[in-house]
């Protein structure tokens, strides 16, 4: 733990794909760091995706929607001040469990956190993903955003 803090307190910079937010569940620094704890998904499904930061190096080449087949992902705990870069429209997400009073959630984001970068989707549960150009640009874009090469 010790030695993530000072990677990231050093300028150090994260990516965290899926379920890296269901990692260290017990730990609120890293919740502050990879924007929040997991919750809960829904079985997988397909749904919308609104792209909210199109300047982005993950987001700037996609559309304004994007239709995905993932877990729709709902996280505790989210800090303020993340900097949402996909919201995805839970209005048709088949689940019981869904808030009732909201219809969107953010599914990406990035922030800059005690000196260091962190990057994050909810997005890529599905082997299949992976081979998708546009998963692998999005994945590509944060990865250099959090490494401190690629600029919103």
């Amino acid at each position: 733990k010790r030695a993530l803090q000072d990677y990231v307190r050093g300028g150090g910079g994260v990516a965290g794909i899926h379920s890296a937010c269901g990692s260290m569940r017990s730990w609120p620094w890293f919740w502050s760091l990879i924007g929040g704890s997991f919750a809960w998904h829904p079985k997988l499904q397909e749904f919308t995706v609104r792209v909210v930061d199109r300047r982005h190096p993950s987001t700037r080449f996609l559309g304004e929607t994007w239709r995905v087949t993932d877990e729709f992902y709902f996280l505790r705990d989210m800090p303020p001040g993340l900097k949402v870069l996909l919201q995805g429209d839970h209005s048709t997400i088949v689940d019981p469990r869904k808030p009732k009073d909201e219809t969107s959630r953010p599914l990406a984001w990035y922030q800059e956190l005690e000196g260091g970068r962190c990057w994050y989707t909810t997005l890529g549960h599905r082997k299949e993903v992976y081979h998708d150009p546009a998963f692998r640009r999005h994945i590509a874009g944060g990865i250099l955003w959090a490494m401190g090469v690629a600029k919103p």
